[in-house]
């Protein structure tokens, strides 16, 4: 058998050697990688190729009393050849290889005859698929950008309303920092009007990257950053009158 990988397609060829000694073809495979496919590294290519092929020809292949030669330019397989910590996709090739007996050959890569086969011009080669990818797109900042602009309003609510910060400080344990800033622990103190509490609420809990969070979740990320008397009570109310919660949870209990 003689297998190759390019970097969009997989290719095989199967072999059997009749009696005057000659190699005849038996069967031929060909696949394009998938998307996901096409991100793994060179030397898991020329692996999946085997699997692949082994898949494919499993009922001719499997527990053979002669070893099945495979056919490889395999200098890239070479990096299975030391110790080290395999993914779970290189341990289910493991496990599956188990059934077959078989002995790697290295043939160049100009010799081997699935080299076509794993660059047909009709399977497409990937060519610009990663190109000009936003691995992390504007919207997963969101909260962070918006939490440093709602820190700016806190503060500067804080000192239009110092004397209510005044009277709770006792009562609720707050601390003043540099620059006059008022917090509770570690979280900054909102306070003002109603509306200052929604600001927040929709930062860390309808924003994209927040994801509409249940009550007890979006209380635990909301008091890492803001706190203000019954946040536990203003958070629940909120998202009980969340139209995509609601929706949400609908959704999960149908009729």
């Amino acid at each position: 058998m003689e297998v190759n990988a390019s970097s969009f397609a997989l290719g095989a060829v199967l072999f059997q050697t009749d009696e005057s000694g000659q190699r005849r073809h038996v069967a031929y495979f060909s696949k394009v990688l998938s998307t996901m496919e096409q991100n793994y590294d060179v030397w898991d290519w020329e692996f999946l190729t085997i699997i692949a092929a082994f898949h494919t020809w499993c009922h001719l292949l499997v527990r053979t009393r002669d070893p099945v030669q495979v056919y490889t330019d395999h200098a890239n397989l070479q990096y299975y050849q030391y110790p080290q910590k395999i993914n779970q996709r290189v341990a289910r090739y493991i496990s599956f290889l188990k059934d077959f007996n078989y002995q790697l050959k290295h043939i160049p890569g100009t010799s081997n005859r699935a080299d076509a086969l794993s660059r047909r011009p009709d399977h497409n080669d990937g060519l610009g698929d990663n190109d000009q990818v936003v691995a992390l797109p504007d919207a997963v900042f969101a909260k962070v950008v918006c939490a440093s602009t709602l820190d700016e309003t806190m503060q500067q609510k804080q000192r239009q309303n110092q004397h209510k910060i005044e009277e709770w400080a006792d009562k609720y344990h707050l601390h003043q920092e540099e620059g006059g800033v008022w917090y509770k622990g570690k979280a900054l103190v909102v306070t003002g009007e109603e509306s200052n509490w929604q600001a927040v609420l929709k930062v860390y809990h309808d924003a994209l990257p927040a994801g509409h969070l249940g009550v007890a979740k979006t209380l635990r990320v909301v008091v890492q950053d803001y706190w203000w008397p019954n946040v536990r009570k203003v958070i629940q109310e909120y998202i009980q009158g969340c139209g995509k919660c609601q929706e949400n949870r609908t959704n999960t209990h149908p009729n």
